[in-house]
C-alpha cells in the first residue's frame, strides 16, 4: 500500500510540474472502476459468479482500500454495502460509454502506445483484441477483428468461461494462476522481445522500488 501511495505521490508530482495538474479524487474515483466496476456489471465476461456474502466482501475490500490510498468517503465508489456500489457502477458504465462513442485522437494514440508495450510482457496482450473486449463490458459495437485479434479474443473469452464450467473451473484457474506469475517472473528475468527492441542495458522492469 505504501508503494502505491509513493507511486501516486511521484505520478501526482510530475503531472502537476508538466502543468497537467494534479492526481484528484475523481481521478482515482474513475480509476477505482477499473477495479470494480467489471466486477459487479460483467463477473461472467471474468469467469466470476460470486456470492452475496463475497459481494460484500468485495466491496469492503475495497471501500478499505480506497480509504487508505486517500479517497474520501463522500467521494468512494465503493458504498456502504454492494448493492449501492453496484448500482453506482453501473452509472459509470454509463459515463464511459458516453465518453468511448466519442473518443478523441489523443486516446486512440494513447491506448495503442500502451497496449502495444504490453505486447513485449505478454505475447496475447493485442490492442483491437483489448478494445473489442472493453466495448463490448460497455455494450457497445466495435470494428470487426482481423483474424489475430479474433482468435486472441475467443482464447480470452473461452479461458473465462471454462472458469465457470463445474470442475473444469478450477483447472482454468490454476492454469491461469501459474500463467500469469510465469509471464511477471520472465517480464522481470528473461525479457527476450524486450531486449531484442530496445537492446538489453534499456530494459528493466521493477515492480516495487525501495523508496
Amino acid at each position: 500500500m505504501n508503494t502505491i501511495r509513493w507511486h501516486h505521490k511521484i505520478g501526482s508530482m510530475k503531472s502537476k510540474i508538466a502543468g497537467l495538474g494534479e492526481i484528484t479524487q475523481r481521478d482515482m474515483v474513475l480509476t477505482q472502476y477499473g477495479f470494480v466496476g467489471f466486477i459487479y456489471n460483467a463477473p461472467n465476461s471474468f469467469g466470476l459468479s460470486n456470492t452475496l456474502e463475497e459481494n460484500e466482501a468485495f466491496n469492503h475490500f475495497w471501500r478499505v482500500n480506497a480509504y487508505m490510498l486517500g479517497i474520501s468517503d463522500r467521494f468512494n465508489l465503493c458504498r456502504k454495502n454492494a448493492k449501492e456500489t453496484s448500482e453506482l457502477c453501473q452509472k459509470l458504465k454509463q459515463l464511459y460509454a458516453t465518453y468511448l462513442t466519442e473518443v478523441s485522437s489523443e486516446f486512440d494514440e494513447i491506448t495503442t502506445h500502451a497496449l502495444n508495450a504490453f505486447w513485449y510482457i505478454d505475447i496475447t496482450a493485442d490492442k483491437e483484441s483489448f478494445m473489442a473486449f472493453t466495448y463490448k463490458l460497455h455494450d457497445l459495437p466495435y470494428k470487426k477483428l482481423g483474424w489475430y485479434s479474433w482468435l486472441i479474443t475467443k482464447y480470452r473469452e473461452t479461458m473465462f468461461y471454462l472458469c465457470l464450467v463445474p470442475y473444469i473451473g478450477p483447472v482454468a484457474k490454476i492454469y491461469n494462476y501459474y500463467l500469469v506469475t510465469f509471464i511477471i517472473w520472465s517480464s522481470k528475468n528473461f525479457p527476450i522481445l524486450a531486449w531484442i527492441k530496445f537492446g538489453k542495458n534499456n530494459v528493466r522492469l521493477n515492480l516495487y522500488p525501495k523508496h
